[in-house]
C-alpha cells in the first residue's frame, strides 16, 4: 500500500481497478487518469497476478494505492477489500473501471454532473463502444440476468434519443455509484467472475434509478488473454451466476428454467463436438444447484485439458 494519507484530501470521487495478469494495461490506464486528474484517489487491487510486468512503478504516484491479494479472490471480493481498506466510503462517489478501456475524463465528469443533479440516481455509466469482427457495436447497459443469457443491450441512436436511459444494470466496465447506497457488504462474492454488479443494481432498483448516459461513450478494448480459454470461463460463470441470482431474487421455478436452458446449451455443444464446453455447462448447472460458488478456475482448466 502507498500514501493513504493522500486520500484524505477533498475529492468528489475515487476509482478502483482490479488487475489480474494485465499489468501493462492497468499501468497505461492509471497514467491516463493521472494525466487528467492528479488528485483523484486510485486503488489498484492485484488479484494474485503472475504476469511479469510489475505494478511497482505506480508507487511513484502520490494518489495511487496498491493492494496485493494473497490469492485470486475474484472480482467482487477484490472490489470489496479495496473499498474497505482504502476507506473510500468517505468519498461521495466511487468509479469502477476495467483495465481494458480507453479512459476519457470528459465522460467521467458528465456522469458526475448528472449524478449530482439527481439524488435518486444511484448508478450511472456511459455507452460502451466495442469492435467485433471489424464491426463497431455500441452497448447501452444490461438487462435482467434472470430473464436473459445475453443481457447486453445494443444501442440504436435512430430509435432512442433520450440522454438518460433506465437499465437493469450498468456494466462494471465503467461504473459510477453513489457511496451512500453501498451497504457494509458491497458486491456478492459468490459470483467470483461476472454477475455481481447486476446483482448489486437489482437490489437498488426498487428505490433508485440505474441509468446510462447516451451522450457519452468510451471504447472498451477486450483484453488479449487466450480467447478460447476466456470463452470457457465466460460460459461457466455466466450460467452458474443465474443460480446465485435466482436464489436471491426469484424462486425455484427460475432455477429450474436455467437448468433446462443450460442442458440445451450443453447438448448443442455436444452436437457440435465441443466436448469441453459440454462438460463445463453441466458442471455449472450442478455447482449452481448445489450452491458450490466462488473460485472455479482450476476446475474449468482441468476440464479443458482432459477433454
Amino acid at each position: 500500500m502507498t500514501n493513504t494519507e493522500t486520500f484524505k484530501t477533498k475529492t468528489d470521487f475515487s476509482i478502483i481497478i482490479i488487475n489480474w495478469n494485465q499489468s501493462r494495461q492497468t499501468i497505461k490506464l492509471v497514467q491516463s487518469i493521472v494525466k487528467n486528474d492528479s488528485q483523484v484517489p486510485i486503488v489498484i487491487f492485484d488479484n494474485y497476478s503472475d504476469d511479469v510486468i510489475s505494478l511497482k512503478e505506480l508507487n511513484d504516484y502520490q494518489n495511487v494505492q496498491l493492494i496485493y491479494g494473497e490469492k485470486n479472490v475474484g472480482y467482487g471480493q477484490g472490489i470489496n477489500e479495496a473499498y474497505r481498506i482504502a476507506k473510500l466510503h468517505e468519498i461521495p462517489f466511487l468509479v469502477l473501471l476495467n483495465h481494458d478501456i480507453s479512459y476519457d475524463h470528459a465522460v467521467l465528469q458528465k456522469l458526475l454532473k448528472g449524478m449530482k443533479a439527481n439524488d435518486n440516481l444511484a448508478v450511472a455509466g456511459p455507452l460502451l463502444l466495442e469492435k467485433k469482427n471489424d464491426e463497431e457495436i455500441i452497448y447501452s447497459g444490461g438487462r435482467n440476468i434472470n430473464k436473459y443469457l445475453n443481457t447486453r443491450i445494443e444501442f440504436n441512436s435512430n430509435q432512442n434519443n433520450e440522454e438518460w436511459l433506465d437499465v437493469d444494470y450498468v456494466p462494471g466496465t465503467f461504473f459510477m455509484v453513489r457511496t451512500s447506497v453501498i451497504e457494509k457488504n458491497f458486491l456478492d462474492t459468490n459470483y467470483f467472475f461476472g454477475g455481481e454488479v447486476a446483482d448489486f443494481c437489482a437490489g437498488l432498483k426498487k428505490t433508485y434509478k440505474i441509468q446510462i448516459n447516451t451522450h457519452c461513450q468510451i471504447a472498451h478494448k477486450l483484453n488479449n488473454r487466450d480467447p478460447l480459454e476466456q470463452s470457457y470461463f465466460k460460459a461457466y460463470y455466466n450460467l452458474r451466476s443465474r443460480f446465485i441470482y435466482t436464489r436471491k431474487y426469484n424462486g425455484i421455478r427460475s432455477r429450474i428454467k436455467w437448468v433446462f436452458k443450460g442442458l440445451r446449451m450443453a447438448m448443442g455443444s455436444f452436437v457440435r463436438l465441443k466436448i469441453s464446453l459440454f462438460y463445463i455447462y453441466n458442471i455449472a448447472i450442478l455447482d449452481g444447484l448445489l450452491g458450490r460458488f466462488g473460485n472455479a478456475n482450476n476446475k474449468i482448466l482441468r476440464c479443458i485439458k482432459t477433454n
